[in-house]
């Protein structure tokens, strides 16, 4: 259950925050050229884990399509067609 009255002799009820000026009147922050290196290989890091998953994805379709492969008698895997619209991820990367 809830304790009421902890929270009222707890809870700020008299004052309140609030923001003055605008958000356009700020001045950035000058970044040395370490900072910077930094910025863009943290970047380049995230792009690069991103391409990671998306070929991780895609060789894990390509394994159940090659085990179903497998599975197909002779005549079935003369007429079987890889489906190549899963493997869109690669596609973003390579088109």
């Amino acid at each position: 259950m809830v304790d009421v009255e902890n929270y009222q002799n707890h809870l700020n009820d008299r004052y309140l925050s609030l923001a003055t000026g605008s958000e356009g009147n700020f001045k950035f922050k000058v970044r040395n050229s370490y900072e910077e290196v930094i910025y863009k290989t943290e970047d380049k890091m995230y792009e690069l884990d991103a391409q990671i998953d998306n070929i991780q994805r895609c060789s894990a379709i390509v394994d159940e399509q090659f085990n179903h492969f497998e599975a197909l008698d002779e005549a079935d895997q003369l007429k079987y067609k890889f489906p190549i619209e899963r493997l869109t991820p690669l596609r973003f990367y390579w088109n």
